[in-house]
């Protein structure tokens, strides 16, 4: 269901009235187990869940290494030599 919680009205309706932005950007690609991503709506409380679209190289464990609020964040692998592409859901509350 695309949309389903862009807007604080359709929050509530589903009991998120804190919720404030949801993205589900483009796949991204590791490069050497990491890859920087753009985004202005970033801040120090922002969930980012990480999913493995399409494995690549030497997949480890995807986490979030650095948050760099109202620009970026970075995804890194346990692997150095993860390629893998990968899509990050961003929560804020």
């Amino acid at each position: 269901m695309s949309g389903l919680f862009e807007g604080e009205p359709r929050a509530k309706e589903f009991g998120l009235s804190g919720l404030l932005y949801v993205n589900r950007p483009n796949p991204v690609a590791l490069v050497a187990g990491t890859v920087t991503v753009a985004d202005a709506n970033v801040t120090a409380n922002t969930q980012i869940r990480l999913y493995s679209s399409a494995l690549g190289g030497a997949p480890g464990a995807l986490y979030i290494s650095a948050k760099s609020a109202g620009v970026s964040y970075t995804i890194s692998s346990t692997n150095g030599a993860d390629t893998s592409t990968v899509v990050a859901e961003i929560v804020a509350y």
